[in-house]
């Protein structure tokens, strides 16, 4: 099954340490009664389908993606002396279907080309563990307290409340289509699950293909590049009082928060250990927006060279197509992680940079145009946060309606 590694809790935020048995019991985290394994590997499913099963009928459902594998399994075998032991003891609702795979062939001395299939789907996955987080009375205070808490750890309400079933109930799948439908109230206290970067894309990649091995199939062809780890440090530096210092006015009379010493004013003496590292405390201007800060802190503090000039500033938004640190990449290609541009002219405020944090869906609009949609995390007005967008652009070309051309980027060198 997928292997889950743990990280540390966000100091900034309240947290229940339970202890490694409690919280990785079988190595299963749960959403309600049901492990997040069952969770990631239904979404994309047809919700409505599936709530018209009864929980007797659950393991059948839950099975057929298993039942798959093993009618390749027996396909690959055809033919030799190897049968398949009898599968109908196997667990079908928490057991991984790769992982009975995997064990039913090396039961069975099956070949080499069975076992090294389950194996090399298993092995592109490791996915971070998320956090506990106690939702507190100024949570409760705010008009939407999932939007508060969600823009706080540097994600959409969208991307969690589906990892709280235990608390509220999701009509649809992640991202800006989730209806929620309340069953609990939110508590001062009560607990709700901070899920990690990689789980909310592992569910994205569920969501966009037909099965979970598909789905593994393919976070693991995105974990191989830069964008796994760009996507985890764009939440996390969009999330508690580091989110905050990207809106216009900054924190503390006009400050943002850096973890790169090489920028223009950074200095140890005005600095802040926030979750074991170091951030600069840099002052530029008291009110300007910071999307371009934002966008190539998250490359730098994620391990690749931002475009930084010779005097020690970052570029400004709009400039990415002219800086050698950055390939361009189509929308059909871009993926949860990529660096995104709206350009309408090289000064500051005429573009907007941000990362990427969903796929591009491209929907045809007529003849002549299509529409895409994506997230993005990037600075806004009071913090850097995540947001649903939509453009209208003209049919074979990265130009929209308005006559802005959307673009997406990733980095090339490690730093």
């Amino acid at each position: 099954m997928p292997r889950r590694r743990r990280h540390a809790a966000n100091p900034d935020t309240s947290t229940t340490n339970g202890s490694d048995q409690e919280r990785e019991r079988d190595g299963q985290d749960r959403v309600g009664n049901r492990s997040f394994w069952d969770f990631l590997r239904n979404l994309g499913r047809d919700n409505d389908q599936e709530e018209s099963v009864d929980q007797d009928q659950a393991l059948s459902v839950e099975g057929t993606d298993q039942d798959v594998e093993i009618a390749r399994v027996e396909e690959a075998l055809e033919g030799s002396e190897i049968v398949l032991a009898d599968t109908s003891s196997m667990q079908t609702g928490d057991q991984d279907e790769m992982t009975g795979i995997l064990a039913m062939a090396a039961e069975q001395k099956a070949p080499e080309r069975v076992r090294d299939r389950a194996e090399d789907v298993q092995d592109k996955v490791s996915l971070a563990a998320g956090s506990e987080y106690k939702v507190t009375a100024d949570d409760l205070a705010a008009s939407d307290p999932w939007k508060k808490i969600a823009k706080d750890h540097g994600m959409s309400p969208g991307n969690l409340v589906p990892f709280n079933q235990h608390i509220s109930s999701v009509n649809s799948g992640v991202g800006a289509e989730a209806q929620v439908t309340q069953t609990t109230e939110l508590a001062d206290g009560v607990t709700i699950y901070i899920p990690s970067a990689a789980e909310i894309l592992l569910g994205q990649c569920r969501a966009k293909t037909e099965s979970y091995e598909a789905a593994l199939e393919l976070y693991g062809t995105i974990a191989e590049g830069p964008n796994v780890k760009l996507l985890e440090t764009a939440r996390d530096r969009a999330s508690g009082k580091v989110g905050e210092s990207y809106g216009t006015k900054g924190v503390e009379g006009g400050r943002f928060l850096t973890q790169n010493p090489t920028l223009a004013g950074a200095s140890k003496k005005r600095s802040e250990e926030i979750n074991g590292k170091t951030e600069y405390k840099v002052m530029w201007l008291k009110d300007f927006w910071k999307c371009s800060l934002y966008m190539h802190d998250v490359v730098w503090s994620a391990g690749y060279k931002p475009s930084q000039s010779s005097n020690n500033h970052y570029k400004v938004a709009g400039r990415l197509q002219e800086a050698p640190e950055f390939d361009e990449i189509s929308a059909k290609n871009a993926r949860p992680g990529d660096c995104w541009q709206r350009f309408g002219g090289k000064r500051s405020n005429e573009s907007h940079n941000a990362i990427l944090s969903s796929f591009v869906d491209i929907e045809a609009q007529g003849e002549d145009h299509e529409q895409w949609s994506f997230s993005i995390i990037g600075a806004e007005t009071d913090r850097a946060a995540e947001s649903d967008r939509k453009h209208t652009m003209k049919k074979g070309t990265n130009e929209n309606t308005s006559g802005k051309k959307i673009r997406f980027f990733r980095p090339k060198h490690k730093r």
